[in-house]
């Protein structure tokens, strides 16, 4: 790897790592949800509300699992423990997806990222929703 190259390796590893705080605020608005379902009369089908919410979890808790796996990923580019070719290479990649270069990888992995973002967005703002539609919710 090039010093550039190990340079966006750190700053991505460093970068995906936050992803942990969005897992975690992702679980808090998942119980807030479940609990606000539980109590708050339903401006609606209540199994509807608890679906949405349920799979807005699900949704972010599946990108932050990856968004781990690649700030893993790439501290061990960034330490040289793993190379990229070498990791295709237990990978089994097909050709087209070999030889990547860091910014095509640095690209795929801030995706993920925001779609973990996406998905705690969603959260809360299905969350506000309900509460706010919700005859015991809003004042």
């Amino acid at each position: 790897m090039t010093p550039s190259d190990q340079a966006l390796a750190v700053l991505h590893a460093r970068w995906l790592d936050q992803g942990r705080g969005l897992q975690r605020w992702s679980l808090l608005l998942a119980a807030s949800s479940l609990a606000a379902v539980a109590v708050l009369p339903a401006p609606g089908p209540r199994g509807a509300w608890a679906l949405a919410m349920l799979a807005c979890a699900l949704g972010a808790a599946c990108a932050a699992v990856r968004v781990g796996l690649d700030a893993a990923l790439f501290d061990d580019f960034a330490t040289g423990r793993l190379s990229p070719d070498a990791l295709d290479a237990a990978l089994g990649l097909i050709d087209s997806r070999r030889g990547r270069d860091m910014a095509a990888r640095c690209r795929g992995a801030r995706a993920w990222w925001w779609r973990c973002v996406a998905g705690v967005a969603a959260q809360a703002g299905l969350l506000a929703l309900y509460m706010l539609l919700s005859p015991g919710g809003s004042p």
